[in-house]
Formats: structure tokens, sequence, C-alpha cells
């Protein structure tokens, strides 16, 4: 049985139902260690190779996620070798879809920004 002191739960509300979602432990160090990574080298989006806007607020679709290479779904791990940084917008494309069955015109395309 696990205790609330390990493990961590995010709430969703949908109207007046409310959900948690776990979310392991090594999840999430292994992706504060990812992002420090992604952050310090400038490295790209593991997708679309565009460089990832570690200003931008959490819901920004150019912001930084991190994905699942082999999604849970299909079995995959939580492990640092099974996570890579993505855009948000490309993370939610890829779904729970291996990267191989991500349609080319489902990646972000680069927009100009105004600011």
């Amino acid at each position: 049985m696990v205790s609330v002191g390990e493990c961590s739960a995010r709430a969703e509300t949908y109207g007046d139902l409310r959900l948690k979602r776990y979310v392991s432990p090594l999840y999430r160090k292994n992706r504060r260690v990812l992002r420090r990574m992604y952050e310090a080298n400038l490295l790209p989006c593991a997708y679309c190779g565009l460089p990832i806007d570690f200003s931008a607020p959490p819901d920004a679709p150019l912001s930084f996620t991190v994905d699942h290479v082999i999604p849970v779904a299909a079995g995959g791990s939580d492990m640092m070798d099974n996570l890579v940084g993505a855009h948000k917008a490309c993370n939610r494309a890829k779904s729970d879809h291996l990267a191989t069955q991500v349609k080319e015109s489902t990646r972000v395309k680069p927009t100009k920004r105004w600011w």
C-alpha cells in the first residue's frame, strides 16, 4: 500500500466530479532532471526539432513538457531512457502513440512572434 507521503496526485475537475491521477515519484524526479538538462544545453524538441521556449507559460504550445517515447499505455516506464523533452503541442499530437505513428502534419509549425 502506498502512503500519502510517497505519492503525488494531480486533481482534475469535471463538473461536480473530481478525479485524481497518480504521478510516480520517479517520473517527477526525472522530469526535473530532464528539464534542467534541456534548458542548460538548449536542446530542441525531440519531435519537431524546433527550440523549446522555457520562459513560456505551461499552457503555451511551445512550452516544455516531458513525453514518454513508449507510452505508459503501451507498457512504457518512467525511467530516464524512455523520457524526452518536447513542446506541449508535439506531446499532445503524439498522444499515446509511438513516435513512428505520428503524422508529419500534426507536428508544431514555427510561427513568428510579435512580442
